[in-house]
């Protein structure tokens, strides 16, 4: 695999792979995208990453990965993601890797990683996996006071990480559905324009919240989670209601 010199994206993503990670990879210095995350690899982040300086995205979450996270990573100043979560890593993530100005996207599990100040994700992608405790669907009622409007919208799951935001399922030839993918690095990707957001970004700064105009009820038969709360919040907001 070093000889692949030129080589611009590696991925080998959920190919059962096992053993630790080659050192030739050090050679690879064209690559950009490393995908290895949801294997069986084993040993630690190998430090020769720090010569790949053309690397943007690293994935390695969802692993066996141990020991620390290289100081040598550092030197990747194009880095933008790195998603390492899901492994058996300790310690504190290097400062110099949290100074690399491109950085948008840092995952890792809070409890093993012990110090991290640029983490933007910690363990929370769990929690943007299931819209209900009771089923695959919730529902919530919103009236809004101002404008005499009582309508009830859905967020059904589809499996793999995939939603549907449907905007009044009481009346189907007025209703709006937009799909919604949570990829493995967080973000979610929506359709219809509305901007994309990441499952960190929705569960902590999108709460549904009652003010003057609208009130929020949840439907008991169709309970909902907080990231299935929050996406519906999102979506009224940004496009369902005052969006469009």
């Amino acid at each position: 695999i070093g000889l692949l010199t030129n080589l611009k994206v590696l991925s080998l993503g959920r190919n059962n792979l096992d053993g630790t990670m080659p050192t030739q990879l050090g050679t690879m210095t064209s690559l950009q995208t490393i995908g290895l995350e949801q294997n069986s690899i084993s040993g630690p982040i190998p430090p020769h990453l720090g010569r790949m300086k053309e690397l943007r995205h690293v994935h390695l979450d969802d692993n066996n990965l141990s020991g620390v996270v290289p100081t040598e990573i550092a030197k990747l100043e194009k880095l933008i993601k790195l998603t390492i979560q899901k492994n058996e890593l300790e310690g504190n993530m290097p400062t110099d890797i949290c100074a690399i100005n491109s950085l948008e996207l840092v995952l890792v599990d809070c409890d093993e990683v012990l110090f991290c100040s640029c983490c933007t994700l910690c363990e929370t992608i769990d929690q943007c996996f299931e819209v209900s405790s009771r089923g695959d669907v919730c529902q919530v009622r919103m009236e809004d006071n101002f404008n005499n409007l009582d309508v009830v919208i859905e967020v059904r799951s589809y499996g793999n990480h995939s939603f549907l935001v449907i905007d009044d399922v009481e009346h189907v030839e007025e209703q709006w559905a937009v799909p919604i993918v949570l990829n493995d690095a967080g973000d979610l990707s929506i359709a219809a324009g509305v901007p994309d957001v990441t499952c960190d970004g929705i569960l902590k700064d999108r709460t549904m919240k009652d003010d003057s105009q609208l009130t929020f009820t949840e439907i008991p038969d169709h309970p909902c989670t907080q990231f299935g709360k929050n996406i519906i919040y999102f979506m009224i907001m940004e496009w369902f209601y005052f969006g469009r």
